[in-house]
C-alpha cells in the first residue's frame, strides 16, 4: 500500500512539467514546515537512559545459543570464532538449559550451609555442631575432626567449581534470552509506539541545549520469534542506515552540513556495525561538524574533556516508532528523496 506521500507524488505526474516542478516545490516547502513543527513538538531523546530498554553487544556472554552475523566486522573484536554462523542476520539468542548442581557427598552433605546449590554463591560449612550422642551425651565435634569428610568435600569443590564455571555463563545467557523475551511481549503490546535500532557512534557532549549521550548511528531492524526452537533473531529491517538527524537539528546543526553526511551513510551504506569505514566515518563526522570533537574507539579509550566527543559500543535499543516522515531518516534533504520526485 503506498503512503499518503507516495501517492501525492504520484499524482503530480499529470500535470505538466513545469505545473509539476511547482507541485514539487511545494511539497518539499509543506514536508519541511511539518518536519521543523514536529521538531519543536516533540524533541528527539537526547539521553540513552531515557529509552525504555537497550543491550550493549559488548556485554553479551560468550555462549554456544549467542550467535552473530560474521558480515559485521566490528562484531570479530567482541565475539569468539565460534559465535560467528553464516547467515542473514545479526544476533541470535536461543534459551540455554540449566543444570543442577552436582551433589555433595552424604558425609559432607548435613555439614553445608543453604545455597550451595547457587552459582556464584561460595558454599559455606557449618564448622562445628552440637548434638547428644547414643549416651545422651553432650558432644561437639569439629567438621574437621573427620579426614574423610575433608577429603570428600574438597573433591566436590573441585567438581562443583567444574559445573559453576560452565553455569554462570549459561546463568548469563539464560538472563539475555529472558531480556529479549519481555522485549519482544512489549513490541507484541505497543508495537506503534516503538521501534527497535541497532545502533553506534555514540555521542556525548554538555551542549548548550542540554547534557547529549546517544549514538549517531542508527539502523532500525526488526525481531522475530521461533518459539519452536525457542529462539529470536535480530536483522536489519528494509530501511538503510541512517544519522540520528533529529540530535543534529535539535542541536542547531546546519542543515547542509547534516545532508552531507546523510548523502556519505546513503551512498556507502556506513552500517552501525561496520568496521574501519564506519569508525573513519564517525570520526569524520564529530570532527566536521564540531571544531574541537573528538573520537575514541571504544568507552575504555575516552579520556576527560569538555569537548564533544564519540565513541564506539554498538547496541540493540528500543526507540520512539512514530517518527514518521519526521524522524531520523532527514530524508526530506536526501539524494534519493528528490530522485523519487524527479524520475
Amino acid at each position: 500500500m503506498s503512503s499518503p506521500l507516495e501517492t501525492t507524488v504520484q499524482e503530480t505526474q499529470k500535470f505538466s512539467p513545469q505545473n509539476r516542478k511547482r507541485a514539487i516545490t511545494l511539497i518539499i516547502r509543506v514536508l519541511k514546515f511539518l518536519q521543523e513543527f514536529h521538531r519543536t513538538k516533540t524533541p528527539p531523546v537526547l539521553n540513552l537512559d531515557e529509552h525504555p530498554w537497550k543491550l550493549y553487544f559488548d556485554q553479551l556472554p560468550h555462549y554456544s545459543l549467542i550467535q552473530v552475523g560474521p558480515h559485521f566486522e566490528y562484531l570479530k573484536q567482541l565475539f569468539d570464532e565460534d559465535n560467528f554462523v553464516a547467515g542473514n542476520f545479526i544476533l541470535k539468542v536461543g534459551r540455554p538449559t540449566e543444570s543442577d548442581c552436582p551433589p555433595p557427598s552424604v558425609v559432607a552433605e548435613n555439614w553445608l550451609k543453604a545455597g550451595w546449590e547457587t552459582p556464584g554463591v561460595e558454599p559455606q560449612i557449618h564448622h562445628s555442631k552440637t548434638y547428644k550422642n547414643v549416651l545422651g551425651q553432650t558432644v561437639t565435634e569439629a567438621f574437621d575432626d573427620s579426614p574423610e569428610r575433608v577429603e570428600a568435600f574438597e573433591d566436590w569443590l573441585d567438581e562443583r567449581k567444574k559445573w559453576e564455571d560452565s553455569e554462570i555463563n549459561v546463568h548469563d545467557a539464560l538472563n539475555v534470552f529472558s531480556e529479549y523475551f519481555g522485549l519482544w511481549s512489549r513490541l507484541r503490546r505497543e508495537s506503534e509506539r516503538f521501534q527497535l535500532f541497532v545502533a553506534d557512534g555514540v555521542f556525548r557532549w554538555e551542549s548548550p541545549e542540554g547534557p547529549v549521550h546517544h549514538p549517531l548511528l542508527i539502523q532500525k531492524v526488526q525481531l522475530e520469534f521461533n518459539s519452536r526452537v525457542p529462539e529470536f533473531v535480530v536483522r536489519d529491517a528494509f530501511d538503510p542506515p541512517t544519522l540520528h538527524t533529529g540530535i543534529l537539528r535539535f542541536m542547531g546543526i546546519e542543515g547542509k552540513d547534516i545532508s552531507r553526511f546523510q548523502e556519505i551513510v546513503s551512498k556507502e551504506h556506513i552500517h552501525p556495525l561496520g568496521g574501519e569505514r564506519t569508525s573513519e566515518f564517525l570520526k569524520e563526522l564529530v570532527q566536521g561538524i564540531w571544531s574541537d570533537g573528538l573520537y575514541f574507539e571504544s568507552m575504555e579509550d575516552v579520556e576527560a574533556t569538555q569537548a564533544p566527543y564519540v565513541y564506539r559500543q554498538p547496541m540493540v535499543y528500543l526507540g520512539r516508532g512514530n517518527h514518521g516522515i519526521f524522524g531520523c531518516s532527514g530524508s526530506i534533504h536526501s539524494t534519493s528523496f528528490r530522485d523519487r520526485l524527479y524520475p
